[in-house]
This record gives structure tokens, sequence and C-alpha cells, in this order.
């Protein structure tokens, strides 16, 4: 959700599935100014009789809210029932490989970076990364970055010889957002990228590459011991 719109309405479903009539207390979202909410119950429930409470939520900035809704069968808070409440935009979905994944010593690989926006009709702005490469790794000269897909005011310049890995920008709702750049590492071994992105929203998940440099390089599997 946007700022400043409103969700459509979450249905929660009330039944009195008891034998004597029920009365209803409380029920409004807190907090008020995210999230609202209209009813069909009234203050008595017979025996058998549903209701509806229709929640809608209306944030005033980015990020991810919670709220809550509490009903009780008595004034003081007696057999209370709470409808936990969340809403906001969804964090942009962060993917990371190496291509190719195996290079020998001084040879250049591709790190290609995927940056999804789950919201289809909702841009993500604000959106920033910033991780290390792993020390005997670094940008190719030239590096040859590229942005591409669905970016939008991308500031991407890794430097040749350095490690440092900074990409800030918006991403158009619903696409995905895909930067590369060349790394070379001169000494054979495992290099492992590791990075978060951040944004209004939240901060994404953590992804992971690895690279292997060097022919004897050999990809760690699990050992399974046969049965003689």
């Amino acid at each position: 959700m946007a700022p400043g719109t409103t969700s459509p309405a979450q249905v929660v479903t009330f039944r009195n599935s008891g034998l004597a009539p029920a009365q209803m207390f409380g029920g409004a979202p807190q907090p008020r100014d995210t999230f609202a909410a209209s009813t069909t119950c009234g203050a008595v429930m017979s025996p058998g009789d549903t209701c509806q409470v229709n929640y809608l939520f209306k944030p005033q900035a980015f990020g991810r809210f919670n709220g809550t809704s509490q009903f009780s069968l008595s004034a003081t808070g007696q057999a209370s029932n709470t409808v936990r409440l969340v809403g906001g935009a969804a964090p942009p979905a962060l993917a990371l490989r190496f291509d190719p994944a195996v290079v020998d010593p001084g040879q250049t690989a591709r790190l290609r970076l995927s940056l999804g926006n789950n919201n289809t009709s909702l841009a993500l702005t604000h959106v920033t990364l910033a991780a290390q490469l792993p020390a005997g790794l670094v940008f190719a000269d030239p590096p040859l970055p590229n942005v591409g897909g669905g970016c939008d005011g991308a500031s991407f310049m890794p430097v040749a010889g350095s490690r440092a890995l900074s990409f800030s920008g918006g991403m158009l709702g619903g696409q995905t957002c895909e930067l590369a750049v060349s790394v070379v590492a001169a000494a054979r071994g495992a290099y492992t990228v590791q990075a978060t992105a951040n944004s209004d929203s939240g901060p994404s998940n953590g992804a992971s590459a690895l690279l292997g440099v060097g022919v004897d390089f050999t990809a760690r599997l699990p050992f399974v011991k046969r049965s003689q």
C-alpha cells in the first residue's frame, strides 16, 4: 500500500457457538491512525449468530505496521480475543549468483544481483545495498557495471580494484532490478559474497553467492556413507 491510500477490507467472522446470548465489548483497532474497522456485530450475539468485522489498512508512511483489535465478553475484559493486524509494503527480494561459478585465477566472472519488487502496483523508493567482497576478490578492470530491468534512478558505480559494493535507487512495481559487474581473483580458493538490501518497507532477505577460483576447486558436498 502506498501512503495515503486505503486497502480493501479484510473480513474476520465471529460466531457465538454457545447456548446463551453473548455480549461483545471493544474491537476498535489500535493504532487508529493506521488501521480502521467497520462491523455488522451488535452489542449482543444470540446463540448460533455470526457477524463480521471489516478491517482496513490506511498507512501514512512506508514501512511495516502492526496493530491489534481486542474483543471481550464483558466490560471488565473477560474471555478476550485478540485479532492481530499487519500491513505494509513487501520488502525487496534479493538474489545473488556468479556467472560462471568456477573460473581460473585471473579470469573474470560476472556477479549478478537481482532485486525483486513483489508489490505489483507500488514502486519502492530509497532502496540501498552495501556490502564488501571477500578479501582477495575485487572488481575487475574494467568492472563493466550494468543496470537493467525494473530499476528506477539507480546509482551503481563499482570501482576497479575495489571491494566495496554499493547500490541505491528505486524499483518499479512488480518488476525486478538487475545488476551485474565483473570481478576477479588472483588466488585459488572459494569466495563467498553476502548481502542484504534495505528499503523504506524494510530489509530484504539475506542472500549469498559462491565463486570457485582454480581448476582444482571442488564444491563442498555433504558426505553420505554407504551402508554395507
